[in-house]
């Protein structure tokens, strides 16, 4: 298309926010409240991080089982749509103001959410609109961020891109639940380093700052991912200006100093094990350092057992993790993520060449040491279901390592964070022929799974 002689190209962030929108709405709408993953338990942790939970017994449980939500999870059963509507349209028997309200720090993993629902209660409307304007503003929070994110990304934005419209990270931004905060925090952290790396630019405190705060949320919301920001070291030392005061550089120190910052980092970290030693996430880390064979033993027979389901639930698994994509579809996907892994403009691969061979290879080892982190995380998960007493010294957690056959309790969408960085660093690119059949076939493929996934949903729930 071209107007007064010179080339208009389609705006991709218009493209994303306009796909974005439309998909995660009509999703929000079509999964009945409580279904998304997760969502009835996150449900919960929101109330009780802001001293609300006292609205939880009494009202919604009643409405859960009157419209039938209970024994669709359960039952795979239809629920029934009149007294959806009906019971979900009544009131809480508190307002806000009724409550006491006393927010915990963990309030940053449903912060979205949490701000929509709890203005739907300051004004005293419906339960269902309460919940549907959490769901509301997260997938705005979800939007507005992943755009920045791709404003920021300096090559391979359909890469970003196709990874922000993967199916469950859509059903996900639109869903009360910590998934929202750590994904937009992952893509926004990814694509500030790889713009480190890449831009002229000096890097200074305030984007450092940033950086750190997204640090921060990641470690509240899900410390396992925390890791990524290790990527930060790719980028060249020369590409930094810290002052401090007028003569202080603190760029230059670390240059100066580096092994010696280096211990203190290597010590800072295991202050940090000591501090929080009594940490169940921390008991079980160590548990798999003291037993390193014995822990990769149990990804290698959970990888074995599970593999599909973590396919499954990383493109697409819609409702109380009930409803998955066919493997037709699955095929779709990945063969459509190699194409655009693959694929690029020749500006982009002139880019992404700025990332050499060791760079490369150190964000694919910090990607493997984020998924051993998900893995070693989720043993807890073993533990409670093996009915371990997870108050236990660090001694008896070894004893439970060694005696838990597979790991449960991963879910694929916890691999969606790590994504991003992990297709950049596998593919350089390959300049395409097309600009329009490139464009063309993206807008398919959006297309197609936008059709498809909400037909899905809609065949589970509504018939």
């Amino acid at each position: 298309m071209k107007i007064r002689g010179r080339d208009v190209k389609p705006n991709i962030y218009i493209f994303f926010i306009v796909t974005a929108a439309v998909w995660g709405l009509i999703m929000s709408f079509l999964v009945p409240v409580g279904q998304t993953p997760d969502e009835n338990s996150h449900f919960s942790f929101m109330l009780e991080a802001c001293g609300t939970n006292k609205l939880y017994p009494e009202d919604r449980d009643e409405f859960y089982k009157s419209s039938g939500l209970i024994s669709v999870a359960s039952e795979r059963a239809d629920f029934n749509t009149e007294a959806y509507f009906r019971d979900g349209m009544k009131k809480y028997s508190y307002g806000l103001l009724d409550l006491k309200v006393h927010i915990s720090p963990s309030i940053i993993k449903f912060l979205p959410g949490a701000l929509g629902f709890h203005l739907g209660l300051l004004f005293r409307l419906p339960m269902l609109i309460c919940h549907q304007l959490a769901e509301l503003t997260a997938l705005i929070y979800y939007i507005l961020i992943c755009t920045i994110a791709l404003k920021k990304m300096p090559f391979k934005k359909e890469v970003l891109m196709f990874v922000m419209l993967m199916p469950m990270a859509i059903q996900q931004a639109g869903s009360i639940n910590p998934d929202v905060m750590v994904n937009t925090s992952a893509f926004l952290m990814t694509a500030m380093i790889l713009d480190f790396k890449v831009r002229d630019k000096k890097v200074g405190w305030k984007d450092l700052i940033i950086l750190m705060i997204l640090a921060l949320i990641l470690f509240i919301c899900k410390m396992i991912y925390i890791p990524l920001c290790l990527g930060i070291l790719i980028v060249p030392a020369d590409k930094f200006r810290l002052p401090i005061g007028r003569k202080f550089e603190l760029q230059s120190f670390v240059r100066k100093y580096k092994i010696v910052v280096a211990l203190l980092i290597v010590a800072a970290a295991a202050a940090g094990l000591y501090l929080f030693r009594g940490n169940e996430t921390v008991k079980v880390l160590l548990a798999t350092l003291s037993h390193p064979i014995k822990f990769m033993m149990l990804i290698k027979v959970t990888l074995g057992m599970l593999k599909d389901f973590y396919l499954q639930t990383m493109v697409g698994c819609f409702g109380w993790l009930d409803t998955f994509v066919p493997y037709t579809f699955i095929v779709f996907f990945m063969v459509f993520m190699l194409y655009i892994s693959i694929m690029t403009s020749g500006e982009d691969i002139e880019r992404a060449r700025v990332l050499n061979i060791k760079n490369r290879i150190y964000l694919i080892f910090l990607v493997i040491l984020i998924f051993m982190l998900i893995m070693c995380s989720m043993t807890i998960w073993s533990f409670k279901l093996s009915g371990y007493d997870l108050s236990a010294d660090l001694s008896q957690y070894r004893g439970y390592l060694m005696n838990t056959g597979f790991i449960q309790g991963v879910q694929g969408r916890y691999f969606i964070p790590i994504l991003p960085i992990l297709l950049v660093s596998l593919f350089e690119g390959n300049e395409y022929n097309s600009r329009k059949i490139y464009r063309g076939a993206q807008i398919a493929f959006y297309l197609i799974s936008m059709i498809y996934t909400l037909n899905l949903i809609k065949l589970r729930y509504w018939g």
